[in-house]
C-alpha cells in the first residue's frame, strides 16, 4: 500500500515542496524514515505512532517506510509530523486526503496540533509554487490566512483531518487593530534641539547616526523616539516583516500582522551569530529582525570588534548571506543603524557640569 502527501520545508525565508511517500509492506513491524531527515523528523516516528492511536485510528502493524523527497535536502523541524501521520493513514486506507493540499503541523502525543513558527513563509512559498490549500493547526491557519490566494484549513487534532475547517482571514482584519508599541513620542521631548535636528535629518534620508553624550543626557530616549517620526510601513513591508518574525517564532497571537516598524536593541555582549543569524536551524539574527526598522546599539564602544565588523556587508548590500555545507540562505537586512555611546570611560568628557577623570591616553583608546 502506497500514498503520497505534500508538505513544505523551511529554508531561511523560503520553503520548498517536499513529497512525503508512505509504503506499508508485509513484514515485521518497523517504522523507518529516509531522505536526509533531521533529528526532530526522526523523533516524529514516536509522536506519530502515539498520536494516531490517541486519535482513534489504528497504527498498522507492518513494515512502514517513509521517504522524504527530494533526498538531497536536509529536512528539519516538527512540521513533518502531520504529513507523515496523514501519509500513513492514507496508505492504510483509514483516511482520504484532500487533493492538491499541503499538510504542515506538529502533533502532540494526544493527537492535537501545536502552533509552529514560520507558517507565513510556508503559505507564501507554496502560493508562488501554484498551491492554494494549506492544512495546519487552527492558530497557524488563522495566521497564514493573511496571505492573499491561500485557502487555509485549520484543524485542532488529527481526527479532524477528514473534515478540516477553512479559516477566512484578511489583512484588513488587522488594520483596525493598530496599536503603537513605542511609548516614546518625539514631539514630547523637551530640549536637546541639536540632537533632535540630527535625528530628523536621519529619519528623512534613512541615514545611520551615532549619538555621543554623557550618561543621563537622553541618548536612549531620543533613539527610541525616532520610530515615531518614521513613515508608516507599506502593506508589502508589513507582510515581509511579519514573515521574518514568524520564522523567528516571535509573532504574538494577538497581533498576527506586524504594523509598527521593528525596533531591536541587542545587548553589547551579543555574539556575531546572534547578530547576523545562523545556528543549526539557520534562524534570522538581530539585523534581519530589524529589517524595515531600527537597529539600536547602545553602549556601542562596548560591542566586540568582530560584531561591529560583521555589520559592514549588511549595511552595504542590505542583506546577509549565511553559508552552510549543504545550502546557503540569504536574509534581508535593510535597517537603519542607530548607535549611542559615552565619549569616554567615565562618560563626562565635554560635560559642563561634571569633570572628566579619564587620561588623554584612555580617551584615545576608547
Amino acid at each position: 500500500m502506497y500514498a503520497q502527501v505534500k508538505t513544505a520545508a523551511i529554508f531561511g525565508l523560503n520553503a520548498d515542496i517536499i513529497d512525503v511517500e508512505a509504503s506499508i509492506d508485509p513484514g515485521l513491524p518497523r517504522f523507518d524514515i529516509v531522505g536526509l531527515p533531521g533529528r526532530a523528523v526522526l523523533e516524529a516516528r514516536e509522536r506519530v505512532r502515539v498520536a494516531i492511536k490517541s486519535s482513534g485510528y489504528s497504527f498498522p502493524l507492518s513494515r512502514i517506510t517513509i521517504n522524504l523527497a527530494p533526498a538531497e535536502l536536509v529536512k528539519s523541524g516538527a512540521g513533518f509530523d502531520l504529513p507523515i501521520a496523514v501519509a500513513v493513514l492514507v496508505a492504510s486506507g483509514q483516511l482520504k486526503q484532500k487533493s492538491n493540499a499541503i499538510y504542515w503541523g506538529e502533533l502532540s502525543l494526544y493527537g492535537t496540533l501545536k502552533r509552529l513558527p514560520g507558517v507565513l513563509v510556508v503559505a507564501d512559498s507554496i502560493k508562488k509554487k501554484g498551491y492554494s490549500k494549506l492544512i495546519t493547526s487552527t492558530i497557524n491557519a488563522k495566521e497564514s490566512g493573511i496571505i492573499a490566494g491561500i485557502n487555509a484549513y485549520g484543524i485542532k487534532n488529527l481526527s479532524e483531518c477528514s473534515n478540516p475547517r477553512r479559516m477566512s482571514v484578511s489583512t484588513a482584519d488587522f488594520q483596525s487593530a493598530e496599536i503603537c508599541e513605542n511609548n516614546y513620542d518625539f514631539s514630547e521631548i523637551i530640549g536637546q534641539d541639536q540632537a533632535k535636528r540630527a535625528l530628523q535629518i536621519a529619519a528623512t534620508g534613512r541615514h545611520h547616526i551615532l549619538l555621543s553624550g554623557s550618561p543621563g543626557s537622553g541618548k536612549s530616549m531620543l533613539a527610541r523616539s525616532l520610530s515615531s517620526i518614521l513613515p508608516p510601513m507599506t502593506l508589502d513591508q508589513k507582510l515581509e516583516t511579519t514573515k521574518i518574525h514568524s520564522v523567528a517564532g516571535i509573532v504574538s497571537k494577538q497581533e498576527l500582522l506586524i504594523i509598527n516598524r521593528p525596533f531591536r536593541s541587542p545587548h553589547h555582549t551579543i555574539t556575531r551569530t546572534s547578530l547576523c543569524g545562523g545556528g543549526s536551524t539557520l534562524k534570522p539574527g538581530e539585523i534581519t529582525l530589524a529589517h524595515n526598522g531600527i537597529l539600536f546599539l547602545d553602549e556601542f564602544n562596548e560591542f566586540s570588534t568582530q560584531a561591529i565588523e560583521s555589520l559592514r556587508q549588511p549595511l552595504q548590500e542590505k542583506c546577509v548571506t549565511i553559508n552552510r555545507s549543504l545550502h546557503s540562505v540569504v536574509f534581508p537586512a535593510d535597517f537603519q543603524l542607530l548607535a549611542a555611546m559615552n565619549p569616554c570611560k567615565c562618560g563626562y568628557l565635554g560635560d559642563p557640569n561634571n569633570e572628566c577623570i579619564c587620561s588623554p591616553a584612555g580617551v584615545l583608546r576608547l
